[in-house]
C-alpha cells in the first residue's frame, strides 16, 4: 500500500511540474501556415531558452538538452524540407548557443514525422568532419590546404605565427533550398583565412556530413 500511495504522489508531483512548467512556456519561433508552433521556457539565470517543446502536424514532442540564448536578434531558425526524399518534409531547427566578441555558434537539429510520431534524428557533429578532412600545414609564410586530396596553398602576412587553426569562434548550421549546412571560419592567430562548408546528406537513418568544401577568404592569394 506504501508503495502504491508512494507512485501516486510521484506521478502527482510530476503532473503539477509539467503543468507549471507549461504556463510559463512561450512562443520563440513558429511556421504558423505549416502549422509548426517551437515553445520554450525562459531562463532569467543562464540566458537562456530551455525545455522546448514543439508542436508540428498536430503532434508534440519535448526535446532534451535543447539551448537557444535569450539575446534578442538570436531566435531559433526554423526551415522545413525534404531532406530524406521521403516525400515528407523535416523540420530542420538551428539553435544559437553562443554569441559574443565575435563568438557565433549554433546547433542544428533535424525533427522527422514518421510511423506517427515526431522524433529527432541523429545529426553528424560538423566540427569533427571538418577536422578529420581538411588537413592545415603551416611552413614559414605559407599555408597549406588539402581536402580530400585536393591542395591549396595560400600566402600568409607576416605578423601570422601560429601554426593550430581555430575552428570554434564561427559554426553556423543552416538550411535553405539547397539543403542543409554548416560553415565553419577557420582563423590563425585571430585572422579570418576562410571558411569549411560542409553539406548534409541521409545514410543509414542520419544526417551525416556526404561533402566539404573550403573556401579561402578573398584578398588572400594562392600560389
Amino acid at each position: 500500500m506504501k508503495k502504491i500511495c508512494l507512485l501516486i504522489l510521484i506521478f502527482y508531483f510530476i503532473s503539477v511540474s509539467n503543468s507549471l512548467a507549461a504556463t510559463n512556456e512561450k512562443l520563440v519561433a513558429a511556421i504558423p501556415e505549416k502549422g509548426v508552433y517551437l515553445y520554450a521556457i525562459d531562463d532569467k539565470v543562464l540566458n537562456m531558452f530551455s525545455h522546448f517543446h514543439l508542436i508540428m502536424n498536430g503532434k508534440e514532442i519535448r526535446p532534451k538538452d535543447w539551448f537557444n540564448i535569450t539575446k534578442a536578434g538570436f531566435p531559433p531558425n526554423l526551415t522545413l524540407k525534404d531532406l530524406n526524399h521521403d516525400g515528407n518534409n523535416e523540420l530542420i531547427v538551428v539553435l544559437a548557443k553562443n554569441e559574443e566578441s565575435g563568438v557565433y555558434v549554433t546547433e542544428g537539429h533535424v525533427i522527422e514525422d514518421r510511423n506517427g510520431r515526431l522524433n529527432e534524428a541523429h545529426v553528424e557533429d560538423a566540427i569533427p568532419v571538418a577536422k578529420r578532412t581538411v588537413k592545415f600545414q603551416v611552413s614559414e609564410s605559407t599555408l597549406t590546404v588539402t581536402v580530400n586530396g585536393n591542395m591549396q596553398v595560400i600566402q600568409l602576412p607576416k605578423e601570422i605565427t601560429e601554426t593550430n587553426p581555430n575552428y570554434d569562434d564561427q559554426v553556423v548550421y543552416q538550411a535553405n533550398q539547397e539543403g542543409f549546412f554548416c560553415n565553419i571560419s577557420v582563423t590563425l592567430q585571430h585572422i579570418h583565412i576562410g571558411d569549411i562548408s560542409l553539406k548534409y546528406g541521409y545514410k543509414k537513418n542520419a544526417y551525416r556530413v556526404e561533402k566539404v568544401i573550403f573556401y579561402l577568404r578573398q584578398g588572400f592569394a594562392l600560389f
